[in-house]
């Protein structure tokens, strides 16, 4: 009787640390992905930031230059 009990403590025992160090395992693999998802995310606005960026300072770019050739070509009939 004395030997059940101690098996099953000791299988109790063993089952909740190999739970403990799953759960730890999850937890950090929960916080991975976390992490990632986060970067990912940085990464993303980021990235639509620059292209927004791009965009502006092209049509601004095409906008003066046009006004330009429009002043020069004025000038130049004139």
């Amino acid at each position: 009787m004395d030997f059940l009990r101690w098996s099953t403590f000791n299988r109790k025992k063993f089952n909740d640390s190999t739970l403990f160090e799953s759960n730890i395992f999850s937890r950090r693999h929960v916080l991975v992905v976390v992490v990632v998802g986060v970067l990912v995310v940085v990464v993303v606005v980021v990235v639509v930031v620059v292209v927004v960026v791009v965009v502006v300072v092209a049509v601004v770019v095409l906008v003066v230059v046009t006004k330009v050739i429009v002043v020069v070509e004025v000038v130049a009939v004139v």
